[in-house]
C-alpha cells in the first residue's frame, strides 16, 4: 500500500516538475514573449541612471504589492472579485469609417479611443496610434489570460491606414502585442519606444531603423512633432524571470499649437506634478482608469488618483482609458469611471465611446453610455 502510495506521488511530483519545465521553456523561447538585448544594447541600457544591477527602477521605492499583505492574502484579495468583473455582453462602439483616413487636417488634433489603451491620434495630419492591442487575450498564450469584452473592434487591424508612428509605453501583454506589432509595422514609419523594447520589436520584424528608443526625459523628432518620453511608475516584464528588464514611460507629444499627454501605465507619484511643470498644461491628458487594486496600491491608479494626476498636470481635458475592455484587476467593469466622474465633477472629463472620433479643444463627448447596460439612466453631462 506504502509503494502505491509512493509511486503515486513520485508521479504527480515527475509530471508537475515536467509541467514546470514545459513552462519556463515556453516562456524562454517562444516568440510572443519577445526578444533579448545584444550586448551593445545592454550597455546604452547600463548607462541610464534608471538603471542599476540588471533593472531599471522607478523615481520613488515601488513595491509591486501591498507591503501589509503576506503573498498569500495578495491571492486571496486576487480572486475574490466582483460579480460584475467581466461585462455579460459587448460593449457599444461606433466603428471607425475609413473616410476619416482619406481629409488630412494640419491644423486640428482628433482622437479616437479603440479601447483599452489604444488610441488613434490624427496629430495635425500625422496619423499616431498608442499602445496597439488588438488581440483577443493580454497573454503569451490563446486559450489562458484575460480575454476581451468584444469580440468585434471598432478597427480591425487590417484597416489601420499608414500610420506615421507607433508610441509604446511598457511591454505587458496588454500594451504590448505581438500579433499586432506584426500586423502594423511595414504600414508604420516609425516606432517611439522606451529603453529595452526595441529587442522585442525587432524579433517580430521591425526594421531597426524604423525604432527610436528613449530613456526619461529624452526628446525624438517626426516634422514639427517632439516626443518626450516620460517617467512612469510601473514595472515591465514578459517571463518570470525578466521583471524590469525594460523601461516602461509615459509621453508627451506637442507641436507649437497643441501639447498632449499618455500616461501608458503608472501608479500616483510626483513625477506627474514634475511632468506639468516641465511641459504642461495639456490639451488633452490620457490618462488610465482601470486595474487598481487594494493588493497592488503603487503601480496602478485609483480613479480619485486619476483626477489628481490630471490635476497635477495641468490638464484641460481628461480621456480615461484602460478600462471597459479586459479583466485586469477585481473591480466591477464599471466601476472606474464611476468613481472618476464623482471625483472629477467640474472637470472636462470626455467620455466617448469605443471608435468614436471627436476634435480636441471642441465640444467633446460627454454622454455615459455604459449605462445602457446597467439599467441605469443615460445623461449627457454638463462640462
Amino acid at each position: 500500500m506504502m509503494r502505491s502510495v509512493r509511486l503515486i506521488l513520485v508521479f504527480i511530483l515527475s509530471l508537475f516538475t515536467t509541467l514546470v519545465l514545459a513552462i519556463v521553456l515556453f516562456l524562454n523561447t517562444a516568440p510572443q514573449c519577445g526578444g533579448r538585448p545584444s550586448a551593445a544594447q545592454k550597455r546604452r541600457y547600463a548607462a541610464s541612471a534608471h538603471y542599476a544591477n540588471g533593472q531599471f527602477s522607478n523615481l520613488v521605492e515601488t513595491s509591486l504589492r501591498h507591503p501589509e499583505m503576506s503573498f498569500l492574502q495578495t491571492l486571496r484579495h486576487a480572486f475574490n472579485a466582483d460579480a460584475d468583473r467581466i461585462s455579460q455582453q459587448p460593449l457599444p462602439f461606433t466603428k471607425v469609417k475609413e473616410s476619416i483616413f482619406a481629409v488630412i487636417d494640419r491644423e486640428t488634433v482628433q482622437i479616437t479611443w479603440l479601447g483599452h489603451s489604444t488610441v488613434l491620434m490624427q496629430f495635425e495630419g500625422h496619423t499616431l496610434l498608442t499602445d496597439p492591442m488588438f488581440g483577443d487575450r493580454a497573454s503569451p498564450v490563446s486559450f489562458m489570460g484575460p480575454k476581451r469584452f468584444n469580440a468585434e473592434l471598432p478597427l480591425a487591424p487590417s484597416d489601420v491606414p499608414h500610420l506615421d508612428a507607433i508610441l509604446l509605453s511598457h511591454d505587458h501583454y496588454d500594451h504590448l502585442d505581438r500579433g499586432s506589432i506584426r500586423a502594423l509595422h511595414d504600414r508604420t514609419e516609425a516606432f517611439f519606444v522606451p529603453l529595452g523594447i526595441a529587442p522585442h520589436l525587432i524579433r517580430w520584424g521591425v526594421s531597426p531603423g524604423k525604432i527610436h528608443e528613449l530613456d526619461w526625459w529624452e526628446t525624438a523628432r517626426l516634422d514639427d512633432i517632439k516626443f518626450i518620453a516620460a517617467p512612469a511608475r510601473h514595472f515591465s516584464g514578459r517571463r518570470f524571470t525578466d521583471r524590469a528588464n525594460t523601461l516602461w514611460a509615459s509621453w508627451v507629444v506637442r507641436s507649437k499649437k497643441h501639447c498632449l499627454y499618455y500616461g501608458g501605465d503608472s501608479g500616483f507619484g510626483p513625477h506627474f506634478k514634475e511632468i506639468g511643470e516641465k511641459y504642461g498644461p495639456f490639451d488633452l491628458t490620457l490618462l488610465e482608469n482601470g486595474a487598481y487594486s487594494d493588493a497592488w496600491p503603487f503601480v496602478h491608479m485609483t480613479p480619485e488618483q486619476t483626477v489628481q494626476a490630471h490635476l497635477d498636470l495641468r490638464g484641460r481635458a481628461l480621456l480615461p482609458i484602460h478600462w471597459a475592455q479586459f479583466p485586469l484587476s477585481q473591480h466591477a467593469w464599471y466601476e472606474p469611471i464611476e468613481r472618476l466622474l464623482a471625483a472629477g465633477k467640474g472637470l472636462t472629463i470626455v467620455t466617448p465611446q469605443m471608435g468614436e472620433r471627436f476634435v480636441v479643444g471642441q465640444e467633446a463627448p460627454a454622454e455615459t453610455w455604459w449605462r445602457d447596460l446597467l439599467c441605469i439612466p443615460k445623461v449627457k453631462r454638463e462640462m
